[in-house]
């Protein structure tokens, strides 16, 4: 399996397959479910403390205006006239200190002549393009900022050999009704467009706050939860996929580590010089053991659950399920399918793990209905912030009335 669109489903399906151990149960006097190998006491009413969406600022709405503006702004390259603010630049650079090339002094960029922000070039760098026609080249003496961040080049005074590749205007509409409808269909005018962006940045955030406290459910299902005793074989497995998936994600941690430091993995690895079980470790705080063993129980307690609430998965479930996945990763849906069929290497394997995440997925949606949104509970220092707010409270108004 690639580690792309198929990672989902190896995050989602390192549970392993219900393999029929323990197939009976019986409820007990209580309500709990139970077998020959793990009880589960409650599944229904689990309480998940509620998460607040966070709210929509007025930058936050025109940040998603500016955004989708993008989508309508042009790019033309221009010849006939002298960079200005606001073009699109393209420009290699060689720079010197006392005649002599500096380190990081060298290059090629491509940039929006006017934005000085972290990131883009200095505002003396560019200031020193404008006016210029493409394939000119010129020089543009500056001096570095006494605060750059490359102290050794702090304060000093360059000379840039620059030679502009490319100028490109940018046209970006202005947010006229008629633009307002281009960019939102149902959108009347701008005021409407506004609205409605507003409004969907709101069900955005709310699906992030509902997300996160769906995310609590099985943590919440675990202490709900008695493990008598592990089957050896299903616990192998699941030390096996437990192990090959955290190899991976292990793997894709030192690859991002050697991109971000800009040497190989190999050097990564030789510098950590960690094992698989160590990197578990000092990063989930466990050991992969616990970790098989947490996803075994959820397994058990799933199955369960799904006897007993009569959970089944049919083909539309897996239907509903993938074309849920397809939209949340931007593609249509047979588009999604020929992506997941390319990545992976057994036809009846990738079919295994969509069933097993489309059950998964079954649970936690019963879970979630059936569950209590409470309040958050307060921690000890707010309790005790708040008693001695109230204190202080109730000191100021016998002072008062005592004058």
């Amino acid at each position: 399996m690639k580690k792309r669109i198929m990672a989902l489903f190896l995050a989602l399906t390192m549970i392993a397959t219900a393999t029929g151990c323990g197939r009976g149960y019986k409820i007990g006097d209580n309500g709990e479910v139970y077998n020959d190998y793990i009880t589960v006491k409650k599944w229904k009413g689990l309480e998940v403390e509620k998460v607040e969406p966070i709210a929509v600022t007025d930058e936050d709405v025109q940040g998603a205006i500016d955004s989708d503006i993008q989508t309508l702004t042009s790019y033309e390259e221009v010849k006939d006239r002298g960079a200005k603010n606001g073009d699109q630049v393209t420009v290699d650079y060689a720079g010197r200190l006392d005649g002599v090339a500096f380190e990081g002094g060298t290059g090629s960029d491509t940039f929006i002549l006017g934005e000085v922000k972290p990131g883009k070039p200095l505002e003396d760098f560019q200031k020193g393009i404008v006016g210029h026609k493409a394939d000119e080249t010129f020089e543009v003496p500056m001096t570095f900022p006494e605060d750059y961040a490359a102290e050794e080049m702090a304060g000093k005074a360059v000379v840039f050999t620059m030679t502009l590749k490319k100028v490109v205007e940018v046209k970006v509409p202005e947010l006229t009704d008629e633009t307002a409808k281009k960019l939102n269909p149902k959108a009347k005018n701008v005021e409407d467009y506004k609205k409605l962006v507003k409004a969907d940045l709101e069900k955005s955030n709310q699906e992030v706050a509902e997300d996160q406290m769906r995310s609590s459910l099985f943590g919440l299902l675990s202490a709900q939860w008695d493990v008598k005793e592990y089957p050896k074989e299903d616990l192998k497995e699941h030390k096996k996929e437990a192990k090959e998936y955290y190899e991976q994600e292990y793997q894709g941690y030192l690859s991002y580590v050697a991109s971000m430091s800009g040497t190989s993995v190999e050097e990564v690895e030789s510098t950590y010089g960690m094992t698989v079980d160590e990197f578990v470790s000092s990063m989930y705080g466990t050991t992969i053991e616990e970790m098989a063993k947490m996803q075994h129980a959820l397994q058990m307690s799933m199955d369960l659950i799904a006897k007993v609430e009569k959970i089944k998965v049919k083909q539309k479930d897996i239907d509903a399920f993938l074309e849920k996945q397809a939209k949340l990763a931007g593609y249509d849906l047979e588009e999604y399918k020929e992506k997941l069929e390319e990545e992976s290497d057994d036809e009846d394997e990738l079919k295994e793990m969509i069933r097993k995440a489309t059950f998964q997925e079954m649970i936690l949606d019963f879970l979630w209905d059936n569950c209590k949104i409470v309040e958050p509970k307060k921690t000890e220092t707010q309790t005790q912030t708040g008693t001695e707010t109230g204190t202080e409270s109730e000191k100021e108004s016998s002072e008062t009335a005592t004058e």
